[in-house]
């Protein structure tokens, strides 16, 4: 049949492009990969500033990058709240009502000691009626806990420089690569603030941007390789990564705790007098003076910190043309083509309009064994199924299957035969007969 013909090789033509023009030729089956192994050093400069009290408070690399040095990560801070405290005073609620304790009329709703409700001291049993909160014992003032505050916004970040160098290495191949061989180069080693914001947030959204800058986020910079070790020669130009950056901490199910922050303290050192132990006024260091530890440990300084966190991740891999790999490719692709054979027979007996002519053309049935001459009855008569290719003209009614003789013998008469007289004629069982 022509078309079920034509249907078998436009099969075979389509498996045959699916090998070789995707498995082999765009995916490179014929690569043996090796994965690769690295690590980021990560370096900022830049200088941000931000008004206080009516004055400008400038803050350098040293000042925004919290903590200095981090695995493949850095956080670069945006913005910066911080609260002068003292211990073991005696208050209620931040001056905004922002951080508070709990909400009262009277003293009988306080209950003195740890309420869970409270988190920031001991509660003295007393409430404030001025404010409506119960009174603690704790670090005051409390925390002035503002999500968006124009006034502790650090500006001029945007152009705030990284430098991210990337020392990457693949042991099979013994082949070693860094990104820093030539200088700073913007987008393969270098990068502006502002650049990986707008990557984060898509094609320079700038509402977008200001949100991270107000609220912290953490980005993921991957570093994706994807080298050929035939075409290395040991230079940064032979085997560049694709870098790509996303925010991931918001996301469109998550709408509670989105952004990044944290908290760190600092002590207030004071300086003393040596002899008498008495606090020196004044800021300006002396020499002569000592520094009381009592009085550092009951001052601090706690800042809520904003910030934009970045994560590095290097992956990727470097393949080599090797003949195994072809080798298996081309087999699995041969292996393949064994599925035109069988979705062509499965139309031809299942789904043709003429599958009973063809059905009767592979197979027929044909009578394997008949009774001896000069009997008349047969004694085993057993129809099969065998293909045309299998079934000889000559083992029907004419030929003597001579293998017969080798069942011939005393012991294997049929004792129903011999009642009827027939006791020269050999039995054969089911299980002797050759097929």
């Amino acid at each position: 049949d022509v078309r079920l013909g034509l249907i078998f090789r436009f099969l075979q033509v389509l498996i045959f492009t699916y090998v070789v023009g995707y498995s082999i030729v765009l995916q490179q089956a014929y690569m043996k990969y090796d994965q690769v192994a690295g690590a980021s050093t990560i370096k900022i400069k830049g200088v941000g500033y931000r008004n206080v009290s009516n004055a400008t408070r400038i803050y350098d690399a040293q000042d925004l990058v919290v903590p200095p040095t981090m695995q493949d990560a850095f956080i670069i801070a945006t913005r910066i709240q911080e609260t002068n405290q003292t211990r073991d005073k005696i208050c209620s609620s931040s001056p905004d009502k922002t951080t508070a304790g709990s909400s009262c009329t009277s003293d009988a709703q306080c209950t003195p000691g740890i309420n869970p409700g409270s988190p920031y001291g001991l509660q003295t049993g007393e409430c404030n009626l001025t404010d409506g909160y119960c009174k603690m014992l704790a670090w005051c003032p409390l925390e002035e806990d503002r999500e968006t505050d124009e006034k502790t916004l650090i500006h001029g970040l945007e152009r705030a420089s990284i430098f991210i160098r990337t020392n990457i290495q693949f042991p099979l191949y013994d082949i070693t690569l860094g990104n820093a061989d030539t200088g700073l180069i913007n987008g393969r080693n270098q990068w502006f603030l502002e650049q990986i914001l707008d990557h984060a947030c898509g094609n320079s959204n700038s509402e977008c941007s200001s949100d991270l800058y107000m609220r912290g986020a953490i980005v993921l910079a991957r570093a994706e390789f994807n080298c050929e070790v035939d075409y290395i020669s040991g230079k940064t130009d032979d085997c560049n990564p694709d870098w790509s950056f996303s925010r991931i901490d918001d996301t469109k199910k998550q709408t509670f705790s989105t952004g990044f922050n944290f908290r760190t303290i600092q002590y207030t050192w004071t300086q003393v007098n040596c002899s008498t132990g008495t606090p020196i006024a004044g800021r300006a260091f002396d020499p002569e003076a000592c520094f009381s530890s009592a009085a550092s440990e009951n001052h601090r300084l706690l800042r809520k910190i904003y910030g934009i966190r970045v994560v590095v991740c290097i992956y990727g891999k470097a393949g080599k043309f090797d003949w195994v790999q072809l080798l298996i490719a081309l087999g699995a692709g041969i292996g393949l083509l064994k599925v035109a054979s069988l979705l062509t027979d499965f139309l031809l007996q299942q789904a043709w309009p003429r599958r009973q002519l063809f059905l009767h053309d592979k197979y027929q049935k044909v009578d394997i064994l008949h009774s001896p001459a000069g009997h008349g009855t047969s004694l085993v008569s057993e129809h099969a199924t065998v293909e045309h290719t299998a079934v000889e003209p000559s083992l029907g009614h004419d030929r003597k299957d001579d293998r017969s003789e080798r069942f011939a013998s005393d012991d294997m008469h049929d004792p129903a035969y011999e009642e009827g007289g027939v006791t020269d004629t050999p039995y054969r069982r089911e299980s002797d007969i050759l097929i």
